[in-house]
């Protein structure tokens, strides 16, 4: 995989949250994972090491 890029700006609907991460769907896709896998690792992530900088972790389902 030559380059991955997931940006982190602010939600497009306040409904939806604070921020939203996009791109993940198309890394997802150059490393052959279901998009909800990688979505739940990066999740994972965020709650453990970067706990100061996230309130509540949300995955949307497909369709969200």
């Amino acid at each position: 995989m030559s380059s991955c890029n997931a940006n982190v700006i602010t939600a497009s609907k306040p409904g939806f949250g604070d921020y939203q991460a996009n791109g993940v769907m198309a890394i997802a896709k150059q490393l052959n994972v279901k998009p909800q896998e990688l979505a739940k690792l990066v999740q994972d992530h965020l709650e453990t090491r970067e706990q100061e900088l996230v309130e509540r972790f949300e995955i949307a389902g497909p369709g969200f």
